[in-house]
C-alpha cells in the first residue's frame, strides 16, 4: 500500500547514542508492574534509582520502551505529565518471555522498531525504503537525507549521522567476532539476527532464505500488518514481500522464502490461504471473523 508520510511524523535522535540493551525492556516492565498506578518512564531521577542507569541511558531506555510498541505513553485529564504502561501485547508478551530471550522474540521486536517510522526514522528508512544489499555510509546517508527531504522532513546532518552509527551498532553482527562477544551478545539483542555485517569499510545486509522465524512469529506479525492495512479481502505477493512496513521486507525474505510461509499460514490460522495456481499470486481472507492476534503469539511460546 502506499504510504502518507507528514513531514512531522518523522523523528530522529531521542536514543542519547544507545541502542537497545538487552535488560532495559523487561527492568522497564518490572518498574511499571511493580510501581504504584500512573509510573512514569521519563521521571529519570527515579528510573536511574530504581533500574541502576545513568541519566542519558535512562532517557534511552524510556525511548527504545515507546519504540518497541510493548510500552505506550498517555495523560491524564487536566493533567501534562506523560505516564507509561504496557499495551496489550507488551502485557502478553512479558508474561510469555519475561526476560525476552527467546530468538523470536528478537524478531518481533526488530519487527515493531523498524516499522515505527515516528519514533526510529532512520531505522524505517533503512529496512523498508532503502533498496541495496551494500551499505556505504556516506552514499546511504545523502540517499537518506534526500528521501527524508522530499517527504518534507527537516534533517540535521549530525542528527542523522548519529543515527545511523547506533543503528549500526544495534545491529552489526562482526562485533560478535571479537573477543568480547559474549559481552557484546548481551549488549545487543539484534546482532544475533546477523542481518547486517561490516566487511571491510562497507556494510552487507543479508537476505533470508530459510525459516529461521517460526512459522507461528511470522503469522503473528502479518497479521499486525494486514490488520494496520485494513485487512484487504486479498493482499498480493509483491506488496507482502516489497511493501511498506511489509513482513517479508522488514525480515528481508527471498520470495521463495516468503512464499514457503504463506502456504502454511493455515497451520496457524484458518482465517487466511494462500492462493499459488493463479498468475496473480496473494493472500485471500476467507474468513470474515475478528483474528484473535494474541492467541497467535500465545503458539509462539507454546
Amino acid at each position: 500500500m502506499i504510504q502518507n508520510f507528514k513531514p512531522t511524523d518523522f523523528h530522529f535522535a531521542g536514543h542519547d547514542t544507545f541502542h537497545l540493551r538487552y535488560t532495559w525492556l523487561p527492568k522497564a516492565a518490572d518498574y511499571i508492574k511493580n510501581s504504584p498506578k500512573d509510573v512514569s518512564l521519563s521521571q529519570y531521577d527515579k528510573v536511574m534509582n530504581e533500574l541502576g542507569v545513568g541519566q542519558n541511558m535512562a532517557k534511552s531506555l524510556r525511548h527504545w520502551s515507546e519504540s518497541s510498541l510493548l510500552f505506550q505513553n498517555y495523560k491524564k485529564k487536566n493533567n501534562n505529565k506523560t505516564y507509561h504502561e504496557l499495551t496489550e501485547i507488551g502485557k502478553n508478551l512479558f508474561q510469555l518471555d519475561p526476560y525476552l530471550e527467546d530468538s523470536d522474540t528478537n524478531w518481533l521486536l526488530h519487527y515493531f522498531i523498524v516499522s515505527n517510522h515516528k519514533k526510529n526514522s532512520l531505522w524505517f528508512y533503512l529496512y523498508n525504503i532503502f533498496n541495496e544489499q551494500i551499505i556505504m555510509k556516506d552514499e546511504f546517508l545523502f540517499a537518506a537525507t534526500n528521501w527524508f527531504k522530499d517527504q518534507g522532513a527537516e534533517i540535521n546532518p549530525r542528527t542523522i549521522e548519529r543515527d545511523f552509527q547506533c543503528c549500526i551498532n544495534m545491529y552489526d553482527s562482526s562485533k560478535m567476532d571479537s573477543s568480547k562477544a559474549a559481552e557484546s551478545i548481551l549488549l545487543s539483542p539484534f546482532r544475533e539476527l546477523k542481518l547486517i555485517k561490516k566487511v571491510g569499510d562497507k556494510y552487507h545486509l543479508r537476505s533470508i532464505n530459510n525459516k529461521e522465524i517460526s512459522q507461528a512469529m511470522f503469522t503473528f506479525c502479518l497479521l499486525d500488518y494486514l490488520e494496520k492495512e485494513g485487512n484487504q479481502n486479498s493482499t498480493p505477493l509483491s506488496e507482502l514481500l516489497n511493501g511498506i512496513k511489509a513482513p517479508g521486507r522488514i525480515f528481508r525474505l527471498t520470495e521463495s522464502n516468503l512464499i514457503d510461509y504463506l502456504k502454511d499460514i493455515p497451520k496457524i490460522t484458518k482465517h487466511y490461504t494462500f492462493d499459488n495456481t493463479s498468475g496473480m499470486q496473494q493472500l485471500i481472507r476467507i474468513s470474515d471473523k475478528p483474528v484473535n492476534k494474541i492467541s497467535v503469539l500465545k503458539k509462539v511460546y507454546a
